[in-house]
């Protein structure tokens, strides 16, 4: 992948259905080409023609892993509250996988999943904002205290899941789970998010919050990956 940048292949080239490389790469889950192609200079907002970024790919069918992925990348140029051809937005995929998964390959993310998507959202309003851009979503989050509401439930399930382990790893249950819309702090105390204590924290060795990441892509990885690509 390297050698066709250097000899000067467009790392965004799209095909007729508007999917770059690295869209193609957050579709089949290759999270190992997703941050090479990313390091190697590729675009991460591109949209295809359907309306689909890598936020709004991963939101419908991935986990940790690719979560992981994203949050070492750069998702400035995102908006996650923008609908797509079939009118939601990455929030409002990932918000109907909690509540009921309607694809075959689906399945309920996990608490640890559930924590890193809101997480990885929080932070990339923040750089938009930052940059002056989709600046239209930032005063009806905050007068509708939605910010306040997500960043005080980050702060609560982080607290949980660092203090059992186990508690990652459960799948969402929306029957007894309390979703950051519907947060409350009934306990009035101060309890914050912080993104340092995820970038920091999460994902550590030793930590069972997510998977270990290899360094290289394997031969079926490759195969997979270019085959997508054809």
């Amino acid at each position: 992948m390297s050698l066709l940048v250097v000899a000067g292949a467009n790392r965004n080239l799209q095909n007729s259905l508007g999917h770059s490389p690295i869209l193609v790469a957050a579709g089949v889950g290759n999270q190992v080409a997703l941050r090479h192609l990313y390091f190697l200079g590729a675009a991460p907002d591109i949209v295809s023609k359907q309306g689909e970024d890598i936020l709004s790919i991963t939101a419908m069918d991935h986990g940790l892993r690719q979560l992981r992925s994203l949050r070492m990348i750069c998702t400035r140029g995102i908006d996650p509250d923008r609908p797509d051809s079939n009118g939601c937005s990455a929030l409002q995929y990932f918000k109907r996988r909690m509540l009921s998964p309607w694809l075959g390959s689906q399945r309920r993310p996990t608490q640890a999943e559930v924590f890193t998507f809101y997480a990885l959202i929080l932070e990339t309003r923040r750089t938009n904002w930052e940059a002056g851009i989709f600046l239209y979503s930032k005063e009806a989050l905050e007068t509708q205290g939605q910010l306040d509401r997500l960043r005080g439930w980050l702060g609560w399930q982080l607290t949980k899941i660092f203090d059992d382990h186990k508690y990652a790893d459960r799948l969402w249950d929306p029957e007894q789970d309390k979703h950051p819309d519907e947060y409350i702090n009934d306990s009035n105390d101060a309890t914050d998010y912080d993104t340092s204590i995820l970038f920091a924290k999460v994902g550590e060795e030793g930590d069972t919050f997510g998977q270990s990441e290899r360094s290289d892509m394997d031969q079926e990885e490759m195969d997979e990956f270019f085959d997508a690509l054809s």
